[in-house]
C-alpha cells in the first residue's frame, strides 16, 4: 500500500506546449485589425505604385503643395491643446502634463495617415495629365441634360448675385471644418475606436475619389465651358470670392478632379457621423450637431454647382460614395477596432 501511496503522489509531467508560434501572415492580421487606417494607407500606397508603374509614371510631389495637410493637422492639435488646457492648469502636475503631452502625440499619429493619403494624392496628378486625352466632361454634360432637361451647374446662374456669391464661397470653403469636428469631439471624449473609423471612412471616400480621378478624368466646368455661363464671370464683395477663385486656378488646371465630387462626399460623410454618433459627440442633445451641420452641409452641396466647380453628376456620385463608404465602415467595424465601446 505505501508503494501505491507514494507513486500515486508523483507528480506527471505536464505536456510541452505544442500551440505554433503566429505566423508572419497572422501578425500582419492582427495589426490590421488593430489599425485599420494604417493598413489602408498602406494598401492605397501599393496601390498607386503599382498604377504608375503601369503607366510609366515617376512619383513626384511638389514640396510646396504640401502645407495644407499639415495644416490641417495643425489646427486639429490646435483645437485639442485648447480644449484640453483648463483640465491641464487645474491639476498642474507633472503627470497632467504627461498626460497632456500624450494626449497631442497621440492625437498627431491618429490623424497621421490623412495627411500620408494626401501626399499619395498629390503624386496622382501626373497620372492625371497622363490620361487626360480621353476626358469625359462633354458625358457629364449629357448625362445631367438627361435626367433635367439641362445641365444644372449652367441653369443655377440665373440666382447669382455677389453676395450670394459670398456666402457660397463660404459654403464651400467648410469642406474640411466638419470631419474636423467630429474628430475633435472622438478624440477629448477618448473614443479611438470611433475615431480611427472616422479616420478609416475619410481615407476611403478620398481614395475612391483619387482612382476616380484617374478613370474618369474630368475638369470642373467652370474650366471647360466659360462661354455657356450667363453672366459669364462672378463677382463677389469682400473680395472672398476672387481669393478663392485664385486658388481654384492654382490648383485645377493641372487636375483633374471634378467626378465625383468630394466636397459633396466628405461633408455627406460628416453629416451621417455626426448623426450615427450623436449620443456619443453630445450626449446630452444627440442630435444637436447633425442639425447645426444640416444648413450648411446643403448650401455646400449647392455651392458646388452655383459655383460652376462640378457636374450634378458629380454631385450624385458623391453622395453614393459617403453613403456606401459609411455603411461599410459601420457594419465592418463596430466593435472590430480597439479602444472604448459602445454601441452606437
Amino acid at each position: 500500500m505505501s508503494d501505491i501511496r507514494s507513486t500515486s503522489s508523483l507528480a506527471l509531467p505536464r505536456a510541452a506546449s505544442t500551440a505554433p508560434a503566429p505566423s508572419l501572415l497572422g501578425n500582419l492580421l492582427a495589426q490590421a485589425a488593430r489599425r485599420p487606417d494604417l493598413a489602408f494607407s498602406v494598401l492605397a500606397t501599393l496601390t498607386v505604385l503599382g498604377l504608375m508603374a503601369a503607366y510609366g509614371v515617376r512619383p513626384a510631389v511638389a514640396m510646396d503643395a504640401l502645407g495644407q495637410p499639415f495644416q490641417i493637422l495643425g489646427a486639429f492639435l490646435a483645437v485639442i491643446a485648447c480644449v484640453r488646457a483648463p483640465a491641464l492648469l487645474r491639476a498642474w502636475s507633472p503627470l497632467a502634463r504627461r498626460a497632456y503631452a500624450r494626449a497631442l502625440y497621440q492625437g498627431a499619429v491618429d490623424f497621421a495617415p490623412f495627411v500620408w493619403l494626401y501626399i499619395i494624392y498629390r503624386s496622382l496628378r501626373r497620372m492625371t495629365d497622363v490620361l487626360s486625352i480621353r476626358s469625359v466632361e462633354p458625358l457629364l454634360v449629357r448625362i445631367g441634360e438627361r435626367l433635367f432637361g439641362t445641365e444644372p451647374t449652367f441653369w443655377i446662374q440665373q440666382f447669382s448675385s455677389p453676395w450670394l456669391t459670398e456666402i457660397m464661397t463660404f459654403a464651400y470653403a467648410l469642406m474640411f471644418v466638419y470631419p474636423l469636428i467630429i474628430l475633435v469631439l472622438l478624440h477629448v471624449r477618448e473614443r479611438r475606436d470611433l475615431f480611427r473609423e472616422v479616420v478609416l471612412a475619410l481615407l476611403a471616400i478620398f481614395f475612391i475619389g483619387f482612382l476616380l480621378y484617374i478613370f474618369v478624368p474630368a475638369q470642373s466646368p467652370r474650366l471647360v465651358y466659360p462661354l455657356a455661363y450667363e453672366p459669364r464671370h462672378l463677382t463677389g464683395v469682400t473680395g472672398f470670392y476672387a481669393f478663392s477663385e485664385r486658388t481654384w486656378d492654382a490648383m485645377q488646371m493641372i487636375t483633374y478632379d471634378a467626378f465625383p465630387s468630394l466636397h459633396t462626399g466628405v461633408s455627406t460623410l460628416s453629416l451621417l457621423y455626426a448623426g450615427a454618433l450623436g449620443p456619443v459627440l453630445w450626449p446630452r442633445r444627440p442630435r444637436a450637431l447633425f442639425f447645426i451641420f444640416l444648413p450648411f452641409v446643403v448650401a455646400l452641396w449647392l455651392s458646388t454647382l452655383y459655383l460652376r466647380q462640378h457636374y450634378v453628376i458629380d454631385v450624385f456620385a458623391g453622395f453614393a460614395i459617403s453613403f456606401g463608404v459609411v455603411a461599410l465602415c459601420r457594419r465592418c467595424l463596430r466593435g472590430r477596432v480597439p479602444g472604448r465601446s459602445l454601441t452606437v
